[in-house]
């Protein structure tokens, strides 16, 4: 597998003018965070955020044990495409919403560490169509730093999962040796954010583009 064949979600985006520079490079995702707690908490009203063209890039909502009324309206006022669980949802919680939604992506974040324990991916599988894998640390999400990737030569599923976890440029030698190893079976894209910001929320779209054409040349 190379790098070029993953796809590449850019989240915690929160200005209209920076979305459309990011969406020149055309990212596969685009993500919005409705988390209040985040400092990256989307502040776009649905007017602004509907005057912006997506081209082919796909809309995620990320969403921490949120209400199952709120997170269904938002992703009709939004029209997202995918919904990003970061909390401690249960498997029901994803039932319903896949009931709700079933033309909406269900990505189920994880945090991991050397601690994880693998066997609380198994009842998500069926309810999941991505899985995300996260840095293990004081925040649900963005904590800005990278977990030890060959940890997931231990994944036991078959769920395809994204790469998260303070990825920047400087990673970009390291992600090519680890897609070249069992751990990164599974893996169809990578996540970024904090590592590609000018600050938090606001995205640097020349080091975005210029993460997207080595990808290209890996």
């Amino acid at each position: 597998m190379s790098l070029n064949r993953l796809e590449l979600k850019v989240c915690g985006m929160t200005q209209r003018e920076n979305i459309q520079a990011v969406l020149e490079v055309k990212p596969d995702w685009i993500g919005l965070i409705f988390w209040p707690k985040s400092k990256r908490y989307c502040s776009l009203d649905p007017e602004q955020w509907q005057t912006i063209d997506l081209g082919q890039t796909k809309s995620v909502g990320v969403f921490v044990d949120q209400p199952m009324d709120e997170v269904i309206q938002i992703a009709h006022t939004y029209d997202l495409d995918g919904l990003q669980l970061h909390g401690n949802e249960s498997t029901e919680y994803l039932k319903t919403l896949r009931s709700q939604l079933p033309e909406v992506a269900i990505i189920k974040a994880f945090s991991i560490d050397h601690h994880f324990d693998w066997s609380l991916l198994s009842p998500y599988q069926e309810h999941s169509d991505l899985f995300l894998f996260d840095t293990k640390g004081p925040l649900p999400g963005g904590n800005g730093t990278a977990f030890d990737w060959t940890i997931l030569t231990q994944y036991p599923g078959s769920t395809p999962f994204l790469l998260s976890g303070g990825i920047h440029l400087g990673l970009t030698k390291n992600l090519l040796e680890w897609i070249h190893t069992p751990a990164s079976k599974w893996c169809v894209g990578i996540d970024v954010n904090s590592g590609f910001e000018v600050s938090p929320g606001i995205k640097n779209p020349e080091l975005i583009k210029e993460l997207s054409q080595q990808c290209k040349q890996l």
